[in-house]
């Protein structure tokens, strides 16, 4: 039984660092926090804590599910083909090498 409640208390302390990492917060820190006082403590930190946006931008980007608009730089939707920002076309992504080097043959010729 004893077990089994310290299995529960460190998938508790990892559920809260998995929230604190997608907020682009510390997965170690907050890890540490739940294990040593509550995953409840940890919790509540979590949620009071702001999110921090250039590290969730920037995982967002590594991840493929956001890019950069060309013309504003501002972080955009990987499907969007107009940036909300400046309302200029930024067309569609290109998946894979394929589309890189099919782009670089047609430039070549």
């Amino acid at each position: 039984m004893l077990i089994f409640s310290i299995l529960l208390w460190v998938l508790f302390c990892g559920m809260v660092s998995l929230y604190a990492w997608y907020k682009g917060l510390s997965f170690f820190e907050l890890f540490l926090l739940s294990f040593f006082f509550s995953p409840l403590i940890g919790l509540v930190v979590a949620v009071i804590m702001k999110q921090n946006i250039p590290i969730y931008e920037k995982r967002q980007i590594k991840l493929g599910l956001a890019r950069r608009c060309p013309h504003c730089a501002e972080v955009i939707k990987r499907r969007e083909s107009v940036c909300p920002f400046c309302d200029k076309e930024v067309g569609t992504p290109h998946k894979g090498k394929k589309a890189a080097s099919h782009r670089q043959s047609v430039v070549s010729r």
